[in-house]
């Protein structure tokens, strides 16, 4: 598994290299496809530990905090001039959250004597979430519209190929080398669950797909491999999560008239595909459709959901995780490390990033670190339908809302902060670019004309990427 894993790396970086000939913002983005992990054979999972060096542990969130940070160095590099403008205040949101962690790390500290770099290093996790959307924000601002689309095609693309190896593995055929997360029998046939073979940017690439002005036979073919692959996970909030956005990404693109026959079509269209897996589920895959029916059966109604047991053990969780925390401090909880806290061995489960949160920062970490998300998801949503016309600015508004809207209800946690830290805010980084302005324009809200930017037909040259025409509207 080790040449595998260090085959496709080669592998995965040339394929960057290339790319990034002409468009930078490949190699300067290699650490969100270094994030798709063991669904592209490269074998990383959260906090493994790859090497010991004297006290400190180098685990995988090292790499791809590292991966980022060279990507950063790398985008400076080839884009030392800005092509667009960010508004300050998603810089304030990574610097207010940074602040915060560095006064929860304050609070280990008080029971301790002296200084100790161990803490430090143990909290590091937390720090590469705002650390990293800081970096990622002034990477994205180097490149021109046309390129960050380009590249969240890819992504898209790589998540959608990588989604069919997903689909092969979950109908038994061997093709990931690695455990299984579950394996179980149900009316006779084999059911495999595994989150980590799961492609990371299923949500990214359902809301880009979403957002396609034009969608051909392969734009609908892949929202259907990524709807199939999310049914055959068996998660709940997963296929609820990806349903609710594609309700949302309907009713958005209805508001705004000029989009209303786009939305018509794609609510037509995914009314079709649910017809297709409800006809076809039963006659292709039965045992999965009956096991996929049977889990939800246990929550047909917000009684019974509430009832449900995972439900019930996570809210458990979570009550057992504040009174830990508390302990040493009600409102800020038991602070990023172990120095004045008791143990509480199920304060770092995967299950919901909740039970993390409460116990390390307690309600006030709770209202911080849901911030960026909730805002994001406003400002992403009132910036989309203030948007005119067919933009590629307004293509990554509406897909980052979505995935961030995903996001923030995914695997019962409504966080995924903790999956890969570094890359935890990228959507909410597309929503900022998305709302920026080009360079040596004015501001949004100035009350100057806004530019949107359309595709012009010629071809690309060089880093300079595709050109621009910029129709200049007056903004109403």
């Amino acid at each position: 598994m080790a040449a595998l894993s260090a085959s496709v790396l080669v592998a995965l970086y040339a394929f960057l290299w290339v790319r990034s000939r002409k468009n930078p913002l490949f190699l300067a983005g290699a650490a969100a496809f270094l994030g798709l992990g063991r669904s592209m054979y490269i074998n990383i999972v959260p906090d493994q530990i790859l090497r010991q060096v004297a006290f400190v542990s180098v685990t995988t969130g090292d790499v791809l905090f590292a991966a980022v940070v060279l990507g950063w160095v790398y985008a400076r590099g080839r884009r030392p001039a800005l092509r667009v403008h960010l508004s300050h205040r998603w810089m304030v949101i990574g610097v207010c959250v940074a602040y915060f962690l560095a006064l929860e790390l304050a609070l280990s500290y008080e029971n301790v004597a002296g200084l100790h770099p161990t803490l430090i290093v143990s909290a590091r996790d937390w720090f590469y979430i705002p650390f990293g959307f800081l970096l990622t924000l002034d990477v994205l601002r180097r490149f021109t519209p046309h390129e960050v689309v380009q590249f969240v095609s890819v992504l898209s693309l790589a998540t959608t190929l990588l989604m069919l190896l997903y689909i092969a593995s979950a109908i038994g055929i061997p093709v990931f080398p690695y455990p299984k997360y579950l394996t179980t029998s149900f009316l006779g046939t084999t059911i495999i669950r595994d989150s980590s073979t799961f492609p990371y940017w299923i949500a990214l690439a359902w809301g880009y797909y979403l957002t396609l002005p034009k969608k051909n036979a392969w734009v609908f073919a892949a929202l259907g491999i990524l709807a199939a692959g999310t049914l055959l996970s068996y998660t709940r909030s997963w296929v609820l999560g990806l349903a609710a956005i594609v309700v949302l990404a309907v009713i958005l693109q209805f508001l705004q008239q000029e989009r209303r026959v786009r939305a018509l079509a794609l609510l037509a269209a995914a009314v079709t595909l649910l017809a297709i897996f409800l006809a076809g589920g039963p006659a292709l895959v039965p045992a999965q459709f009956d096991y996929l029916s049977s889990r939800f059966g246990l929550i047909n109604s917000p009684a019974r959901a509430l009832s449900d047991h995972n439900a019930q053990l996570r809210l458990e969780l979570f009550r057992q995780a504040q009174k830990a925390g508390a302990q040493v401090d009600s409102l800020f909880g038991a602070g990023l490390s172990d120095s004045a806290t008791p143990a509480y061995s199920r304060g770092n489960s995967y299950d919901s990033d909740w039970i993390r949160i409460v116990w390390r920062t307690g309600w006030a970490g709770v209202s911080v670190l849901a911030m960026p998300f909730l805002l994001a998801i406003s400002w992403g949503m009132r910036g989309f339908l203030r948007e005119r016309g067919s933009t590629e600015s307004g293509m990554l508004l509406l897909a980052g809302t979505l995935a961030t809207i995903f996001s923030f209800a995914h695997s019962f946690t409504f966080l995924t902060y903790f999956w890969w830290p570094a890359l935890s805010l990228f959507p909410v980084a597309l929503i900022a670019y998305a709302s920026g302005v080009p360079a040596g324009l004015p501001a949004r809200g100035s009350g100057a004309s806004v530019p949107h930017f359309e595709v012009h037909k010629h071809k690309p040259t060089g880093d300079r990427g595709r050109l621009v025409t910029m129709n200049h509207d007056s903004a109403t």
